[in-house]
């Protein structure tokens, strides 16, 4: 693909009607619906980028113009025949995207999903052969796997229809840097092509260092991205955190989950966002009866396991979201890889659901506690955390020392009807705690209640490190 084609129009050039072939008359026709199609190609390469949390720096596309378009009609093979005796079935970049993204993990990550998405041939990095520094993975997608493609892309699907495929690269802002340089120098520059062969083969060879360089950068964002967002954790530590020994507090609420429950669960708990569609509330309904979540009870307990807003900072969304993408976000951190296993039979929605789970993996379960007496617990959530210290403190001494205002009480009415809380039983005493709390809110009641603890009895840890009793 080449961005930067001069923008010609859609005229056919002042040549006797009858040396000009049927199929660049059609061209020239179609000149509105190839720029339609390229428009609807890149809203859905950006839809693909974000349900699946691939952060991307640029997506291109382009409609290929009339002069562009002839000029390829007339190329020749090595024995002089035409290389494209059948332009409308042989040329397949009509429409061209170009995919530019941060890191190589993003680059794999986003060729990846396209494969599952789509059908797709002649998968190839161009640099393989070439060994000059280029580095980008070339596809031609045949059809989208889309849903609803039609209504939602027409001019998108009335191309896949006519044309046998859509050129798409997919490359890093490094790789992009250098493949945008080696071209403007190598194919559009005059003082390269005045050069002698000597002083050529010296630029060519500053370029091949220049992939070098550029190999390198790579492993350093690679590198960065994997810092800040490491690798999965163990699905047992942060899947079962089924929290039996609770109770749930609020009214309950065992209506079967259904499309009509969950579409008004949805309403109401993402109030100020549009719906989402069908298709997802379905295939949610589908995952969360295959985890044993059947009442709209059972989904607000999952959900009480973390923080939707901590969940929401962490997937970073690029812009509005809708209610249904929210939810699925809320249940992958909650159920981590159980949630992605339970799309099964699903690849492509498995793949997106994983891609997304690098998100939040680990973030939540980050809490290990070591009570005097006791093996340390397995990695546990901040609000398992303080409800876990609130058992262990009434243990020793007595429900009446937990109580904390707004946040721990022996009363229901003692605590602000907003915090959703659960019941932590001391013998036969009911103690109501807080969960629907932040991060930082967990950790100030952690304090409050190690601080209350005997010296040394208890030690709190997040993510490998001591935070209670500071030390």
């Amino acid at each position: 693909m080449t961005s930067r084609e001069p923008d010609v129009g859609a005229d056919v050039p002042a040549l006797p009607t009858e040396t000009i072939p049927q199929h660049v008359w059609q061209f020239a026709q179609e000149q509105d619906a190839l720029k339609k199609a390229a428009d609807q190609m890149r809203d859905y390469l950006y839809e693909l980028s974000t349900e699946a949390t691939i952060p991307v720096h640029a997506i291109e596309t382009r409609a290929k113009n009339l002069t562009s378009y002839m000029d390829k009609c007339l190329r020749e093979s090595g024995d002089g025949a035409l290389k494209y005796p059948n332009p409308r079935a042989g040329i397949d970049d009509c429409v061209a995207a170009r995919v530019i993204v941060y890191t190589t993990r993003a680059r794999q990550d986003f060729v990846e999903l396209l494969l599952k998405r789509c059908a797709a041939r002649d998968h190839e990095n161009p640099g393989d052969s070439k060994h000059n520094g280029y580095d980008s993975d070339h596809l031609v997608v045949t059809s989208v796997d889309a849903a609803h493609l039609s209504a939602r892309y027409p001019d998108l699907a009335t191309y896949f229809r006519q044309r046998p495929g859509l050129e798409v690269q997919i490359r890093t802002v490094a790789g992009h840097a250098w493949a945008e340089y080696e071209h403007d120098v190598r194919y559009k520059s005059a003082a390269y092509k005045n050069l002698g062969e000597s002083d050529r083969a010296r630029v060519d060879q500053w370029f091949i260092e220049a992939g070098g360089l550029r190999r390198y950068l790579d492993q350093v964002f690679n590198e960065i991205d994997e810092f800040l967002l490491p690798t999965d954790v163990d699905q047992e530590i942060v899947a079962n955190d089924e929290d039996t020994d609770s109770e749930v507090l609020t009214e309950r609420d065992d209506r079967p989950l259904d499309v009509e429950t969950l579409s008004e669960f949805l309403a109401a708990r993402y109030s100020d966002s549009e719906p989402g569609s069908d298709e997802a509330v379905q295939q949610m309904l589908g995952q969360l009866s295959s985890l044993g979540v059947h009442t709209v009870t059972g989904l607000e307990e999952a959900l009480a396991r973390n923080d939707g807003n901590d969940v929401a900072a962490l997937m970073d969304y690029p812009a509005t979201v809708s209610a249904t993408r929210q939810l699925d976000d809320e249940l992958l951190a909650a159920f981590s890889h159980s949630y992605v296993e339970a799309a099964a039979p699903d690849e492509a929605r498995q793949q997106l659901l994983r891609l997304r789970l690098r998100r939040v993996d680990g973030k939540f379960a980050i809490y290990v506690l070591e009570v005097e007496g006791n093996t340390p617990t397995r990695p546990i959530t901040a609000a398992r955390a303080v409800r876990d210290l609130t058992r262990v403190a009434a243990e020793q001494l007595g429900p009446g020392a937990v109580q904390i205002d707004n946040s721990i009480a022996l009363d229901k009415k003692d605590l602000q009807a907003s915090t959703n809380p659960r019941i932590v039983r001391s013998g036969e005493t009911p103690i109501y705690v807080a969960t629907n709390l932040t991060r930082s809110s967990s950790e100030w009641l952690m304090a409050q209640l190690v601080g209350r603890l005997p010296e040394g009895h208890v030690r709190v840890f997040r993510a490998g490190d001591q935070i209670l009793p500071k030390r």
